[in-house]
C-alpha cells in the first residue's frame, strides 16, 4: 500500500502544482485577497497558480475567478463559476415576492444586518461574481430578472455581499438606460455601507451617482462626485478603482470642451493603466484623447490614439468598444472633410450599435453624424430625416446635450435648404440647452453659426461679428487647425463683401463678448468702499462696473490711470471676482533695473528659478507700468500673451496670422510656455501732458493687451467723491488707532474737496492720515 502511494506520489506531472500544507495554502489565499483588494489581478492569478485546480477549494476558485473578471478573461471566469444560480434558500419561481419591485425589496433586504455562515458568504460571493460576469458581457435583463428574484426574499440578510450584489444590479439599471431608478437603488446602497462603515463601498456608491448623473446629463453633478471618489480611492490605495473615476472625469471633461485638463487626465489615466497593466480600460483612454484631440485640431495626434484604440478593440472582442471605435473614427474622417469615408465607418459602426441595442446611445450619436456627412454630400432630405431620428432617440434616450447637437445640425440643413429665420430659432434653442450644460465645444460651433445667420438675415454688423468671433475664440480651447477655428475663418471670408443692416424686431443686439451687468451687492460696495472706490460719480462706476463683467473671462485687460488712482487695487478687485483658483502676483516694471528684469518675468535657466510668469499659473500677473519695460522684453511678453491665446490676439483668424514666423530665437521659447495659463492685467500711467503710455508702448502689445481698456478718473474730475473718500479714510484711521476722532470740519472738508489731488487717493489718504495723527498728538 505504502509503495503504491509512493509511485503515486512521485508521478506528479512536470509544471503541476505541488501540494502545499496547511500554512502554505493560508498563505498563498492570504496573499491573493490582498492582490485582489488592491486590483493587482495578474500578480493574483500568478500566486493563485501555485495552488492545485482541483474544484473542492471554492475560496481559491472564486478568488481565480476575481481575478479573471479584473484582467478581461470573462469567458475563462465564466467557465470557471458555471450558470448564475441563485444562493440556497432562494428560488427562481415567479410567485408574488419575485414580482415585486427591487426597490421594494432592497429597501427591506438592506435594512438587516445579519451575520452569514462561510457556506452562505461563498454563495453569495459566487452569486456576485455570476452577475458581474453577465453585466459586463451585456446581459442586462438576465442580471436585473436574477436581482429580482434575490431581492424578493424576504429573509435576505443585509450585509455587504448584498449591496454588491445590489450595486450590480444598479449598473445593469445605467446600461438600460434607467439612471433614476439606478440612483434610487444606489441611494439606499449607500445608506447601508455608511451603516456597515465600508469607506470603498462609499466610494464605490457615490461613483455610482456620479455615473448616474453623468447619463442624466447632470455635469456638474458628476465632475464634482467623480474628483471625490478619485480623491477617497487614492487615499484607500484603490488603484484600479481611482484610475475609473480618472477616465470618467477626463472623459467628460473632454467632452464639455475642456480639452486642457481632460487631456491632462487622460494622460494621467494612461500612465496609471500601463503600470497597471490595465488592458482593459486603454482604448477608452485612447478614445477620449482622440476626441480631444481632433476637436481641438491635433489631427495627428488623434489618428495615433485611434490606432491605439483599435488594437485593443480588436484584442477584445468587445462590441461597444468597436462600435465607439467606429463612431470615432467617423467623426475624426468628417472633421477632415473625408466624407465619403465617414460615412462608411459610421455605417459599419451603426450596424454593430444596433446588434447591442437597437435604441441605445451610440445609435442616435452615430445617426447625427451620418446626418452631417449626408450634408456635406448634398444629401438634404436623408440629412434632415438622420438628425430627425438622432434627436428623438436622444430625446427618449434623456441626453439633452445630443438633443441640443442635432438640433444643431437641423439648423445647418435649415440653413442650407435656405429657411434662416426656422435655422437661427433652432440655434437659438440648443445653444440655451448647452449654455445650461457648461459646454463649450459644439457652443462654439453653435455661436459661429447663429452669427452666420444673423449676418445672412442682415440683423448684426461685420464689425459686432468679428467681435464676437474674438470673443468665441478667446474662451475655446482649440489650436488654430480647430474645427471651430475654421468655421470662424470661413465666416470671416464671407465678410469680406458689404452688407446692409436690417433692425431686429427683437430688440438691440447684446455682445456676448462680455456678461450682462449686474448691480453690485451689498458685499461689493463695502469692499469697494474699503479700497477707496466709493463713488457716485457715473465714469467710475461704469469702470467698475466693466472690470466686473471681464472678470471671468479669459482676456488680458489694460488698465489706465494717473498715480494713485488705485490701478492695482482695481486689478486685485478683477481677480477676486474672477473664478481663477492662482495666486495674484503683482509685478512693478519700475522698480528693478532692466538687466533684471528679463529673470524675474521669465525665469533663469542658469539658475534653475521660474520667473512670476510661469509662478502666475492659473492666477492673475498685475505689471505695472509697463511702458517701462525694455523694447526686447515688450516683444518677449507679446510672444508670451500670443501663446497664451493660441496666437490669436491679431484674429483674422488665418493660418500665416495665428503662427506668425517669429525667428529661431522666438521658435525655441513656445514649447516651454505650452499649457501655460495666466490672466494679464497691466497698468500704464495717463500724465497730465497725454496719454504717455501710447508713445512708449509698442503698438502690436498695446492692441493685444488693450482688448478691453479700463481707465480711471482722477479725483480733480469727481471731486463729488472727495467727502465720501475722506470720511471712509477717517473711519479707517479711527479703527487703526482704536481712538475715536473728531470729524472733518466743513471748512477743511471745503479745502479737500477744491485741491486737485495730483498723487490723488495717495495724496488724500495722507491728508485724512496726517489730520488724524494731528488730533492723536494732541492728546
Amino acid at each position: 500500500m505504502s509503495t503504491h502511494s509512493n509511485s503515486i506520489k512521485g508521478s506528479r506531472a512536470p509544471g503541476t502544482p505541488r501540494r502545499l500544507d496547511a500554512t502554505e495554502r493560508r498563505s498563498t489565499l492570504e496573499l491573493a485577497r490582498i492582490y485582489v483588494s488592491s486590483s493587482a489581478f495578474p500578480a493574483a492569478l500568478e500566486a493563485l497558480d501555485r495552488l492545485p485546480q482541483n474544484g473542492w477549494d471554492e475560496e481559491a476558485q472564486l478568488l481565480r475567478a476575481e481575478g479573471l473578471i479584473g484582467v478581461g478573461r470573462l469567458a475563462d471566469a465564466e467557465n470557471l463559476l458555471g450558470a448564475p444560480v441563485l444562493p440556497e434558500g432562494v428560488n427562481g419561481e415567479r410567485g408574488r415576492k419575485a414580482r415585486m419591485s427591487l426597490r421594494a425589496g432592497a429597501v427591506r433586504a438592506l435594512g438587516e444586518r445579519k451575520s452569514i455562515s462561510r457556506v452562505e458568504r461563498f454563495a453569495l460571493w459566487r452569486f456576485l461574481l455570476q452577475l458581474r460576469v453577465l453585466h459586463r458581457t451585456g446581459r442586462s435583463d438576465q442580471v436585473l430578472a436574477l436581482g429580482r428574484a434575490f431581492f424578493g426574499r424576504a429573509s435576505l440578510p443585509g450585509n455587504a455581499f448584498s449591496a454588491r450584489i445590489a450595486t450590480v444590479v444598479a449598473q445593469a439599471m445605467l446600461s438600460q438606460n434607467r439612471p433614476s431608478e439606478a440612483r434610487d437603488l444606489y441611494e439606499q446602497i449607500l445608506e447601508l455601507y455608511k451603516d456597515l462603515h465600508s469607506r470603498e463601498g462609499v466610494a464605490d456608491t457615490l461613483l455610482g451617482i456620479a455615473n448616474t448623473h453623468l447619463l442624466d446629463c447632470h455635469w456638474d453633478e458628476a465632475d464634482a462626485l467623480y474628483q471625490e471618489c478619485r480623491y477617497r480611492y487614492e487615499e484607500l490605495g484603490q488603484s484600479d478603482k481611482a484610475l475609473a473615476a480618472t477616465i470618467n472625469l477626463g472623459v467628460l471633461r473632454v467632452k464639455r470642451g475642456e480639452f486642457t485638463s481632460g487631456r491632462s487626465l487622460l494622460d494621467q489615466a494612461l500612465r496609471r493603466a500601463s503600470q497597471l497593466g490595465d488592458k482593459r480600460r486603454t482604448a477608452s483612454i485612447h478614445l477620449g484623447l482622440a476626441m480631444a484631440e481632433g476637436r481641438c485640431g491635433s489631427p495627428l495626434l488623434a489618428e495615433q490614439h485611434l490606432r491605439n484604440a483599435f488594437g485593443e478593440a480588436r484584442r477584445t472582442k468587445n462590441r461597444r468598444t468597436q462600435a465607439l471605435f467606429l463612431e470615432f473614427l467617423g467623426e475624426h474622417r468628417l472633421l477632415q472633410g473625408q466624407h465619403a469615408k465617414a460615412r462608411r465607418t459610421l455605417e459599419l459602426g451603426l450596424r454593430i450599435a444596433r446588434k447591442i441595442s437597437a435604441h441605445g446611445d451610440i445609435v442616435f450619436e452615430i445617426e447625427r453624424r451620418l446626418a452631417e456627412s449626408a450634408l456635406h454630400e448634398g444629401h438634404r432630405d436623408e440629412a434632415s430625416e438622420l438628425a430627425r431620428r438622432s434627436a428623438k432617440g436622444a430625446q427618449d434616450f434623456g441626453d439633452t446635450y445630443e438633443v441640443a447637437v442635432a438640433e444643431r445640425v437641423l439648423a445647418e440643413i435649415d440653413e442650407a435648404r435656405g429657411n434662416l429665420r426656422s435655422a437661427l430659432e433652432r440655434a437659438d434653442m440648443a445653444a440655451a440647452a448647452l449654455d445650461r450644460l457648461g459646454e463649450t465645444y459644439e457652443r462654439a460651433r453653435l455661436e459661429i453659426l447663429r452669427l452666420r445667420l444673423r449676418h445672412q438675415l442682415g440683423r448684426i454688423a461685420p464689425e459686432v461679428v468679428r467681435s464676437r468671433i474674438r470673443a468665441v475664440t478667446r474662451s475655446y480651447q482649440g489650436r488654430p487647425d480647430s474645427p471651430v477655428l475654421a468655421d470662424a475663418r470661413r465666416l470671416l471670408d464671407v465678410l469680406a463683401g458689404p452688407v446692409s443692416i436690417e433692425v431686429d424686431e427683437t430688440g438691440p443686439e447684446r455682445d456676448p463678448e462680455l456678461p450682462e451687468s449686474r448691480p453690485f451687492s451689498d458685499d461689493d460696495e463695502r469692499m469697494l468702499r474699503a479700497v477707496g472706490f466709493a463713488t457716485k460719480d457715473p465714469g467710475l462706476r461704469q469702470a467698475l462696473a466693466l472690470a466686473r463683467r471681464v472678470a471671468e473671462l479669459p482676456v488680458p485687460v489694460l488698465i489706465l490711470g494717473e498715480s494713485g488712482t488705485g490701478r492695482e487695487k482695481l486689478a486685485r478687485l478683477i481677480h477676486g471676482w474672477s473664478k481663477r483658483v492662482g495666486i495674484y502676483m503683482p509685478f512693478h516694471c519700475a522698480d528693478l533695473p532692466s538687466s533684471y528684469l528679463e529673470a524675474e518675468l521669465f525665469g533663469d535657466d542658469v539658475a534653475l528659478q521660474g520667473g512670476v510668469l510661469f509662478a502666475s499659473h492659473q492666477g492673475t500677473l498685475f505689471l505695472d507700468e509697463i511702458s517701462e519695460l525694455p523694447a526686447d522684453l515688450q516683444r518677449r511678453l507679446l510672444l508670451w500673451v500670443r501663446q497664451q491665446e493660441g496666437g490669436g490676439y491679431g484674429l483674422d483668424l488665418h493660418p500665416e496670422s495665428l503662427r506668425p514666423d517669429w525667428g529661431s530665437e522666438d521658435n525655441a521659447l513656445v514649447p516651454e510656455w505650452q499649457g501655460m495659463d495666466v490672466r494679464v492685467i497691466a497698468a500704464a500711467t495717463i500724465r497730465n501732458e497725454g496719454p504717455h503710455h501710447r508713445r512708449t508702448i509698442r503698438d502690436d502689445l498695446y492692441r493685444s493687451l488693450g482688448r478691453v481698456v479700463i481707465e480711471i478718473p482722477p479725483l480733480r474730475d469727481r471731486r463729488g467723491d472727495i467727502p465720501l473718500l475722506a470720511r471712509g479714510f477717517l473711519e479707517q484711521e479711527r479703527e487703526r488707532s482704536g481712538r475715536e476722532l473728531p470729524d472733518i470740519p466743513p471748512a477743511l472738508m471745503h479745502e479737500l474737496v477744491r485741491h486737485d489731488w495730483p498723487g490723488n487717493l495717495y495724496d488724500l489718504r495722507r491728508a485724512v492720515s496726517d489730520y488724524a495723527d494731528g488730533h492723536l498728538l494732541s492728546e
